[in-house]
């Protein structure tokens, strides 16, 4: 069985996880501006936004790109719910597209 969304978190990641806990800022701290500054640096762009979650920077892409209430998102039959979430929370219509077993295709 492969352990779903269960962390895997080695020597370091926990010293770092304990350094920022001991700043009483989870969310908004200086690692996190780090990071962002890290991920602009690294992708060439002039800023980078870190999300509490998965879900909440699917939406924020979605939002983006300018997906709105009308609109339609085709995603893939098997897939976590908060990718449905993320679409509906736009007021965006969800259609869900099976993939082939040969090709592996929607």
């Amino acid at each position: 069985m492969i352990p779903h969304l269960k962390p895997t978190l080695e020597v370091q990641d926990k010293a770092a996880l304990f350094e920022v806990l001991q700043t009483g800022m989870v969310a908004r701290g200086t690692k996190v501006a780090e990071f962002e500054c890290a991920v602009a640096d690294y992708m060439g762009l002039g800023g980078a936004v870190a999300t509490s979650s998965g879900a909440a920077s699917l939406v924020l892409t979605l939002k983006s790109l300018g997906i709105k209430r009308g609109d339609e998102v085709i995603i893939p039959t098997y897939v976590c719910h908060e990718v449905l979430d993320a679409v509906t929370f736009t007021g965006a219509t969800t259609v869900l597209c099976d993939v082939g077993d040969d090709d592996w295709n929607m």
